[in-house]
């Protein structure tokens, strides 16, 4: 009997031992998962993912609304080329560029030379390296006598929509083939010779309207530089001012005596500022008809295609706009972005070996108020600095052509959105930082086919 008492008492001990083992331990294992979950992971941004971080959720499915801004007009006095030619584009319609100038007089004279013989007279330019569209089709260049006066604060001068009357007849024609603009240097077209010689009586007489300003323009208003491809695919960029003396209008004359020595005197480009570049914009039969001619107007990418446009010296401008931002605030009152990336993807119809366009290399994206048409400090006409948010520099892919976008870090957008409240929301648009040159741009916003892609690390859900 004792044996057996001493046997249950022990067996009793043993488990009343064990149980405080267990129960230890739980304790400490609670206690090590407590202290364990009130550790956050720690975000290395540089070297692990963010979504590493069990706090921090990855997103990619948030829409972007897009829609394309027309400028109602742009300076083009600044630009410092002439840009003259036509392009017919599918996407874009008819563009054509006409440039116009006005001519000072001569920097130097032939008075008191009396023994002078007229030679020729001819308009001097030098290419700027840039074209636009297919260089190699025969393309006849015109310089053609303006019929109108320039009178800065009569005329309309200096914006994209202005134009100038001019002679039918060109002064001077020159056909240009096979035209290489990067190794070319300087283009020289003859001008008429009853011109020439009427130019040259005037200045052997010393007239005063060779030597007056005012009497001068009056006399001779200036140029319109206009041109034209065979299959109408061409713009070509000349060069305003240059290191060589730039575009100038000269006359060659010889002083006779025993030994004949040529001469020749130059007519510039003055005042620069008075030049500028005019467009004409045929839209006809594309989806951009539906944008009134010189008027601000944006229209949303379902209307024109499910694609959205830019396109500089049309004026033509994507708007990206994200009121589905707001929908966040819903999950989480204190919710917070670590990080907004946004990847541009341009179509296949920007770029590729079948066609005449680059992609710009640079877009920079800044804040757009459509209503004030005041685009985040954009309008170079009031002098005022451009507040870029990020420039997205392009990476192309070669091969598939899948990885071909461009990128930019908005985070600091996204969240100041979400702060001051859908109310204030600053949609955002894309703008090349060079518009003198042609850029080129359609992305889609088809279902399926999407161009812009928003993605973002949050916290606080």
């Amino acid at each position: 009997m004792l044996t057996t008492t001493i046997n249950k008492s022990s067996g009793t001990l043993m488990l009343r031992y064990l149980n405080k083992i267990q129960k230890a331990s739980l304790l400490l294992i609670g206690l090590m998962v407590l202290i364990a979950s009130c550790k956050k992971a720690v975000v290395n941004y540089g070297q692990q993912a963010l979504t590493d971080d069990p706090n921090v959720i990855y997103m990619d499915t948030m829409s972007v609304d897009l829609s394309t801004l027309q400028r109602d007009s742009f300076v083009t006095s600044a630009d410092n080329l002439f840009k003259v030619g036509i392009h017919e584009d599918s996407v874009f319609g008819k563009y054509e560029a006409t440039a116009y100038m006005q001519v000072g007089i001569p920097v130097n004279t032939i008075s008191g030379l009396n023994n002078c013989t007229y030679d020729s007279i001819v308009f001097i330019t030098k290419f700027s390296g840039a074209s636009y569209g297919d260089t190699t089709e025969p393309f006849t260049l015109n310089i053609n006598r303006l019929s109108q006066q320039i009178k800065p604060d009569v005329t309309p001068i200096g914006y994209n929509v202005d134009a100038l009357t001019y002679d039918a007849t060109p002064l001077g024609t020159a056909l240009l083939t096979n035209t290489r603009p990067l190794q070319q240097k300087e283009l020289t077209v003859r001008l008429s010779n009853s011109f020439g010689t009427q130019l040259f009586g005037m200045l052997n007489r010393n007239s005063d309207t060779t030597s007056n300003s005012d009497k001068f323009n009056a006399f001779f208003n200036g140029f319109a530089l206009t041109g034209k491809g065979v299959n109408n695919q061409s713009i070509y960029y000349f060069q305003n001012i240059g290191v060589n003396g730039g575009t100038v209008m000269r006359m060659y004359y010889t002083v006779n005596g025993a030994s004949p020595v040529p001469g020749y005197m130059d007519f510039p480009i003055s005042p620069t500022t008075y030049q500028f570049n005019g467009y004409k914009y045929d839209k006809t039969g594309t989806l951009l008809s539906l944008f009134t001619p010189n008027k601000w107007q944006a229209i949303p990418s379902a209307q024109t295609g499910n694609r959205v446009y830019l396109h500089s010296n049309s004026g033509l401008y994507p708007v990206l706009n994200i009121p589905s931002l707001f929908s966040l605030k819903e999950l989480h009152p204190y919710i917070k972005v670590v990080k907004a990336e946004l990847d541009i993807y341009p179509s296949l119809q920007n770029y590729g070996p079948n066609t005449y366009y680059t992609l710009p290399p640079t877009l920079g994206l800044q804040t757009v108020n459509i209503d004030s048409k005041l685009i985040g400090n954009w309008v170079n006409e009031i002098g005022v600095t451009p507040a870029v948010i990020q420039n997205g520099d392009l990476v192309i892919d070669n091969i598939n052509h899948i990885e071909t976008k461009y990128t930019y870090d908005i985070t600091e957008y996204v969240n100041s959105t979400l702060q001051n409240g859908i109310f204030n929301q600053a949609p955002l648009v894309l703008r090349p930082l060079n518009e003198i040159i042609e850029n080129r741009l359609i992305l889609n916003n088809a279902i399926g086919n999407k161009s812009v892609k928003l993605k973002l690390y949050v916290l606080g859900l």
